[in-house]
């Protein structure tokens, strides 16, 4: 799955680059589509991206044949009556039903689903406790439920065990629609899929991706389709997968070509260190938005796009790829350096999840996996390569280990417990 993630990413704006070099209009900037030349361009910056990746896969293939044997010699002398996953999601699924019940009630999540409230004015509401809640349904949440299906790949099938992971799928995808946005849920249970679907065929990849499709569309209808009036679901969808994905890079490929000058970008690389310390270790002024452009890519991109800074500042984002980024970096050249980046860090992070799923390291695996579909798989379909260093990450993986750790406590406390006789 983790080879269809990328393709994705990938395919999707060249898709939507053709899409408006043939004349369709290009919804995120506002401007009819007319051929810039920029289809070719990307399709190079695929192709080193899908050159770099495949190399450093395969300088590391005989290691993981190694491996692979390794791995079902220990799969094979498993312990056939070993009840940690048993107990694990039991554990799992009683945290994430706190969880709901706290977003529901404490934080009023209830009244999106009612309809009495918005998203924006949930998100709103919840304060101070907003980062810890963001941490929750981006890294903690994916991450145990991730881990937790490690444990079952590696145990016995028994239905009860299929029942559980399967409960806890619901609840996840419950608590991500509390945020009341279509893909919440489904991007929480992610990182689990990479895993479980680590080797997957064309055929069961388009039934994952029917049933993402599905939950999208039923979101649609819950939370949004009043703000399209009666724009075509499904038209709606292609556009946003095609053309919103490659519009704005197909944009700024037509600036470039026309002698247009970029913001100074390296200066947005000092963002990894959190707003609230670019603004006391470097006097960053948050009111003046040019001068906080300056050090933050999306707000360049933003504008560049022609998006108004107060706009911007506002919450409003269109999606630029590392493309783009490589472009306002350094023109032509900086889209190759970005290139050969991207599938360094693409080729890398496959070989380490999968040499940990290899060697049974449950915690690394489900680490990784979450680090690739929270901060690597936005860089690759949004730009911005802080999203792989930013603070936040370092506060929501430590989050990550204390809960899990708290988890694994307890299962070993009840596996342990004497029972009643």
């Amino acid at each position: 799955m983790f080879k269809y993630l990328v393709a994705f990413t990938l395919l999707t704006p060249l898709i939507g680059i053709y899409l408006v070099e043939s004349g369709e209009y290009a919804g995120s900037v506002g401007k009819s589509g007319v051929d810039y030349g920029a289809f070719e361009v990307f399709f190079m910056y695929a192709a080193i991206v899908s050159l770099v990746a495949i190399s450093i896969v395969a300088f590391k293939k005989g290691k993981m044949k190694r491996l692979e044997v390794e791995y079902k010699k220990r799969m094979e002398a498993r312990d056939l009556n070993d009840s940690s996953y048993y107990v694990f999601s039991i554990a799992v699924l009683v945290f994430n039903l706190m969880l709901l019940l706290v977003f529901l009630f404490g934080f009023n999540a209830i009244g999106v689903w009612m309809g009495r409230i918005s998203k924006g004015v949930f998100r709103t509401n919840l304060g101070p406790f907003g980062s810890i809640a963001f941490n929750l349904t981006k890294i903690t949440i994916p991450a145990i439920f991730a881990y937790s299906t490690v444990l079952y790949m590696q145990s016995v099938k028994k239905k009860t065990y299929t029942y559980l992971w399967l409960a806890n799928i619901f609840l996840i995808l419950i608590l991500g629609s509390v945020w009341g946005f279509k893909t919440t849920g489904m991007m929480m249970l992610m990182p689990a899929f990479v895993l479980l679907f680590w080797k997957v065929s064309v055929k069961i990849m388009l039934k994952i991706a029917a049933a993402f499709f599905a939950v999208i569309y039923i979101s649609f209808q819950a939370f949004d389709v009043d703000e399209v009036g009666d724009v075509d679901p499904f038209t709606l969808l292609f556009h946003r997968l095609t053309i919103y994905q490659g519009d704005v890079s197909w944009l700024l490929w037509g600036k470039y070509m026309q002698g247009d000058e970029f913001h100074d970008y390296f200066p947005t690389l000092l963002a990894g260190i959190g707003d609230t310390a670019l603004v006391k270790l470097f006097d960053v002024d948050k009111e003046n938005l040019v001068e906080w452009m300056g050090y933050h890519f999306s707000y360049i991109l933003n504008y560049t796009a022609g998006i108004p800074l107060t706009v911007v500042a506002e919450g409003h984002n269109v999606v630029g790829t590392p493309f783009s980024e490589g472009l306002i970096a350094g023109g032509f050249l900086g889209i190759i350096y970005i290139a050969i980046l991207v599938g360094l860090v693409v080729g890398l992070v496959f070989n380490l999840i999968k040499k940990y799923l290899l060697t049974s390291n449950k915690v690394m695996s489900a680490l990784l996996a979450t680090y690739f579909c929270f901060n690597v798989f936005p860089w690759l379909t949004g730009g911005s390569v802080v999203v792989l260093y930013h603070i936040s990450n370092l506060f929501g993986y430590i989050l990550t280990l204390a809960v899990l750790d708290m988890l694994l406590m307890s299962v070993k406390y009840l596996q342990n417990k004497p029972r009643l006789t």
